[in-house]
């Protein structure tokens, strides 16, 4: 697992990691002040199955846990994350 730290792209509404010159990262779209769709994760195929969308997701998750923000997951890769770990289903919007 790389374990760097995750930058929140405010700009690009995303949260990313630089590895190696090289951008992964997990989109999110503001639909309300209070609500956010995911709609994609991207990790460079060379450094797959290294744990690094689980740590993009997860950062995600506890922002948005914090700032009291619900997340609508559209990404597959977010719906098996939340599904693996229950303790984030709280912020899902029905």
């Amino acid at each position: 697992m790389i374990e760097q730290m995750v930058n929140h792209n405010k700009k690009q509404k995303r949260f990313e990691l630089d590895i190696e010159g090289e951008f992964a990262f997990v989109e999110y779209t503001p639909i309300k002040t209070n609500v956010w769709t995911i709609p994609h994760t991207f990790v460079p195929s060379q450094f797959s199955g290294k744990g690094i969308a689980s740590q993009l997701v997860k950062t995600l998750l506890q922002y948005c846990k914090t700032n009291h923000i619900a997340v609508i997951p559209e990404c597959p890769f977010v719906v098996k994350y939340i599904q693996r770990n229950p303790e984030w289903r709280e912020l899902v919007m029905v």
